[in-house]
């Protein structure tokens, strides 16, 4: 059993895989890249967290942990980033790390989009929510143009902004848009 590939508009997001160590501890230790989430994590840190991510993609179950590579492209195929799902009490935390040359591009908006349809339709989790840094005004941006609100409690305390939706919102929200395309 392997968690599945799956693809949005632009993009394939192949799951996580040993050959992808290297761009996993590359990006969760880069002070740039993760200014806008937290802390960078140490290179040792990153292998364990890549590791534990390894094991939970082998479960199959978009109930547990998963990491998905975000690519664009065919058989040379650019890497974007990644997406990743972790599990909460009754929700699903979704977070995208954007590679510098794709940002400002709408991964992120995309991504986050797809992977919480994608649970909701699936029935995996009543809720998803993603968070970033208090600071992050493109962050915020992006999960009111995706029709997410607020959190009032955001996992990690006050240093983050936290955005969440329910699977009636987002039923809701897709009804309406498909509505509007016909």
């Amino acid at each position: 059993m392997t968690l599945p590939t799956l693809a949005t508009e632009r993009f394939r997001l192949r799951p996580l895989a040993a050959q992808d160590e290297a761009l996993y501890v590359a990006i969760y230790t880069d002070d740039a890249l993760m200014r806008h989430v937290g802390e960078p994590m140490t290179a040792s840190d990153a292998r364990r967290a890549f590791d534990a991510f390894l094991r939970s993609n082998a479960h199959a179950d978009l109930r547990r942990a998963c990491c998905w590579v975000i690519e664009c492209g065919g058989d040379d195929s650019e890497v974007v980033g990644l997406l990743a799902l972790s599990p909460h009490s009754g929700a699903a935390e979704i977070g995208v790390m954007v590679l510098a040359p794709w940002q400002g591009r709408k991964v992120a908006q995309e991504t986050i989009a797809f992977l919480s349809g994608h649970l909701f339709e699936e029935g995996a989790w009543p809720r998803t929510f993603s968070r970033h840094a208090r600071d992050n005004d493109a962050g915020a941006g992006v999960m009111r143009r995706l029709g997410f609100h607020a959190m009032a409690e955001v996992p990690g305390g006050s240093a983050f902004r936290g955005w969440e939706m329910t699977r009636d919102e987002w039923m809701r929200r897709f009804a309406a848009q498909a509505g509007a395309g016909q």
